[in-house]
């Protein structure tokens, strides 16, 4: 599993590209790696990009990566995307989804880039 964060000044996003099988450890590393990275950038959306990966998560621990978000430095006045593509089992990025709206955050996931980037960006 690789993955890389970093700031893309255009346009203005903090962009987490992840590739290979990731479980849920992993998940929480790259989640302290985006929380330091949302201290030199406060407030700037995320655009975290799966479509190369595959989840090994449950359906509980995504629902506790869902809680630990805002630990992370994702408030409620950050937009988060998530782009992936379409799987044929549980979408785990839906689900993700769903729990951070009942928590409160501006979380959506998306199957094209461009429609993440354009949501991020308004």
């Amino acid at each position: 599993m690789a993955h890389e964060i970093r700031f893309a000044p255009t346009p203005g996003l903090l962009h987490v590209i992840v590739q290979g099988a990731f479980d849920y450890a992993e998940s929480r590393r790259i989640l302290a790696e985006l929380a330091a990275a949302g201290v030199k950038h406060p407030a700037t959306p995320i655009l975290v990009d799966t479509r190369d990966a595959s989840a090994l998560l449950s359906a509980t621990e995504v629902y506790h990566l869902a809680s630990e978000l805002a630990d992370a430095g994702v408030s409620t006045s950050t937009r988060l995307a998530i782009v992936n593509a379409p799987r044929p089992d549980f979408d785990r990025a839906s689900f993700l989804e769903e729990i951070g709206k009942h928590r409160g955050l501006q979380l959506r996931h998306f199957f094209e880039l461009d429609a993440a980037v354009a949501w991020l960006t308004t």
